[in-house]
């Protein structure tokens, strides 16, 4: 069978594209073909169907009043992705179409060729776009849930997106359009969200589609070697930007004598945070900037502890995931979708969001019961052997494409 996969960015870049790669992997070993369709970029996967890939866009410059519209323009509808998908689909020909992250730079038009050719589409969300014109229910440092409801405008009022009226204006108008139409519940056959959180609060914001299935993201557990040893050092992983509350983190080991802060990642925030850990924790917090594959499992796996501090409502967040996979407890807040991945006192412990000397008193009660660290090491590893392993996921994942696929072959390897 062939799967064409749809998403803006094929190259590493984040979660949505981790989630990508891991999925596509799974379905070419058990015989699948996979079809990618994206943005051309010099740092992709290769793909022999890299050729219809839409150009390079990027919204992050300043264009000029021209060029603006144009954008504006291809964020609600994009011409250029509808006519190269198009051109795709004749010369492929997939049984399904699994759409990811295609918001902006491909737009929701690609999915009238799809429809048109009686392809079914699965689409699993990664953020809250659906219902937020900046995905994230966050800002101005805090969750925000104003455009609840339809009421985009709230949007351009308070600057959601880039912190520009011009470029939140655009969003706001785009998401009217696609709500009003309705583009994304009357095209996509199911949706895919890998937290009942945000069933949740699609449900509640009016944006959910007609179907919603849980499925949890996928984590490569097979990748990683539990090793229920340790260095002793506290690990966080994620992009430094203030929803991530890595501020909290540095304010939360402050508190602790002689224990020592890992952060991997990047991200706007790092110079600020950079000066609030020489400030508050001299010494104590490394900055190991962007790690992966080896480097990062390795890191991963000689930490004691893994923190997961965010202030935003986190989705399924694949580092906790990584962590267990490592066999390592994971201290989490307690928003978004992060309770329904920590067992609190079985594989971790939970702190209210932004509150630094809870997370303190949580990190140093694991530091100091060396046994707990690795009990809980091995509860994690456990359970992500039992309910978060790649058979589970492709098993639950294939489910969906044969109920829309008929003759959808039974074999699961």
């Amino acid at each position: 069978m062939k799967v064409l996969v749809c998403n803006k960015f094929y190259r590493p870049y984040g979660g949505p594209e981790t989630q990508v790669l891991e999925t596509s992997r799974l379905l070419e070993a058990d015989g699948h073909e996979v079809v990618p369709f994206s943005m051309s970029h010099p740092d992709n996967w290769p793909s022999p169907w890299s050729g219809y890939f839409v150009p390079r866009i990027d919204y992050h410059g300043n264009p000029g009043p021209i060029a603006g519209i144009r954008e504006a323009a291809n964020i609600i509808y994009s011409r250029e992705a509808r006519r190269r998908i198009t051109r795709l689909l004749d010369a492929a020909r997939p049984d399904i179409a699994h759409m990811h992250n295609i918001y902006h730079q491909l737009s929701p038009s690609i999915f009238g060729p799809v429809k048109k050719r009686g392809v079914p589409i699965v689409m699993s969300l990664h953020d809250y776009k659906l219902a937020c014109p900046n995905m994230l229910f966050y800002v101005d440092g805090d969750v925000c849930e104003r455009c609840s409801g339809g009421r985009f405008r709230n949007a351009v009022i308070h600057k959601c997106v880039f912190g520009s009226s011009p470029r939140s204006a655009v969003c706001a108008v785009e998401m009217y359009i696609h709500r009003f139409l309705r583009v994304y519940q009357r095209s996509v056959d199911v949706f895919i969200s890998p937290s009942r959180f945000l069933i949740d609060i699609l449900t509640r914001c009016g944006a959910a589609g007609p179907r919603m299935v849980h499925v949890p993201a996928l984590a490569n557990v097979d990748a990683y070697t539990p090793t229920y040893e340790n260095d002793g050092y506290v690990f966080c992983l994620g992009k430094l930007t203030p929803e991530k509350g890595i501020a909290t983190l540095i304010r939360a080991v402050a508190l602790i004598s002689d224990t020592r802060l890992v952060v991997a990642g990047t991200g706007a925030q790092r110079e600020e945070l950079e000066r609030l850990a020489q400030e508050l924790a001299p010494g104590r917090v490394e900055f190991v900037g962007f790690l992966s594959g080896e480097t990062l499992r390795r890191a991963m796996e000689r930490c004691a502890v893994f923190v997961i501090p965010s202030v935003w409502y986190e989705n399924c967040p694949a580092t906790v995931l990584e962590a267990y996979s490592a066999g390592k407890p994971v201290i989490g807040s307690r928003i978004g979708g992060i309770p329904e991945l920590v067992d609190e006192g079985s594989d971790g412990l939970l702190f209210e969001p932004g509150n630094h000397e809870e997370l303190a008193v949580k990190i140093s009660s694991l530091l100091a019961d060396g046994a707990s660290i690795v009990e809980m090491g091995r509860a994690g590893r456990g359970k992500m052997e039992s309910k978060y392993s790649r058979r589970e996921h492709y098993k639950r994942l294939i489910e969906i494409y044969r109920e829309l696929v008929p003759g959808w072959p039974d074999a699961i390897s």
